[in-house]
């Protein structure tokens, strides 16, 4: 018996398969790597590889980034981050929604100088002060003698060692202090003596706001005439306390 064997061939496919698939391109050729957020594109050994846009805006008070589904540059104001506001009254500056502020912190600054100007002196106390700031006087200081006016124009507090010890002699030279608009002057615990000036005379021109407390106003003038102070704007006496004027 004769057996007939007839052959079937079978095509099976075969798949290979490579855990990475690089674009074809031909290295230095110009090519599009499909991401919006990248510029330059060129092949680099068979791979479309492009360098990362620059969306800085130089400024440091916002956060810069690419947006990856479309390519737009976006600038989100800075917010937390440390920086510096320049103002050397402040600490801790930070970013507050693109605004860099920091806190005020008020100190006490002690006046260890009698004279007019330098180091130490009242003048330099207040010049040297920031907005809200205590002025004292150390035990060594009684008398401050001026022969110019100090502009007030920060908001500051300046408290004597009371007014038979602290004196604040304008040696009917001068007035002792002007006070600018929007400022205010708590002024405490001392004398205001021999205080002159031909206009805007007395002790102080107050310009802006006075806040007084145990003081005593001693010959003071306007020109000849007997004046405790200049007023303009608004002067207010903190209770309990007493405000005694001799002129």
């Amino acid at each position: 018996m004769t057996r007939n064997i007839s052959f079937v061939t079978i095509f099976i496919p075969i798949f290979l398969f490579s855990n990475s698939v690089k674009s074809q391109c031909t290295n230095g050729t110009p090519c599009d790597d499909g991401n919006p957020c990248t510029i330059n594109d060129v092949c680099i050994n068979g791979v479309c590889t492009g360098v990362p846009k620059n969306c800085s805006d130089g400024n440091p008070a916002t956060q810069d980034f690419c947006a990856p589904t479309c390519g737009t540059c976006y600038y989100v104001p800075s917010n937390g981050n440390s920086c510096n506001d320049n103002n050397p009254c402040t600490e801790n500056d930070k970013w507050h929604y693109g605004i860099c502020y920091g806190t005020l912190t008020p100190v006490n600054i002690f006046v260890s100088s009698s004279n007019n100007s330098g180091s130490g002196t009242l003048r330099d106390a207040i010049s040297s002060s920031c907005e809200g700031d205590t002025i004292r006087f150390d035990n060594t200081v009684d008398t401050v003698d001026l022969s110019e006016p100090i502009t007030i124009n920060k908001s500051l507090v300046i408290i004597g060692n009371g007014f038979t010890i602290t004196k604040i002699n304008g040696q009917l030279m001068t007035k002792a202090f002007h006070i600018l608009e929007n400022k205010v002057l708590f002024l405490h615990m001392c004398s205001m003596i021999n205080c002159k000036s031909i206009a805007q005379g007395g002790a102080f021109y107050n310009q802006g706001i006075v806040v007084m407390k145990d003081l005593i106003f001693l010959n003071n003038f306007e020109g000849i005439t007997r004046k405790a102070f200049t007023n303009v704007n608004s002067i207010f006496i903190s209770k309990p306390g007493i405000v005694t004027i001799f002129d």
